[in-house]
């Protein structure tokens, strides 16, 4: 997976967050909701990034 040096997205509002997850230093934040597959992966991914020892 490879990160962009910067990448534009449209401005959203406090109260347009679905939900906010916060691993140590890494934050996701889901704007819309999504499928319970596609957000697993997701974790998934953010985990083994953050701790790819495991």
């Amino acid at each position: 997976m490879t990160v962009p040096q910067s990448c534009h997205f449209e401005k959203k509002g406090r109260n347009d967050i679905l939900m906010k997850i916060r691993l140590g230093k890494v934050e996701v934040t889901f704007f819309h909701s999504i499928n319970q597959e596609i957000l697993e992966t997701i974790l998934d991914k953010v985990l083994f990034y953050d701790n790819p020892a495991q």
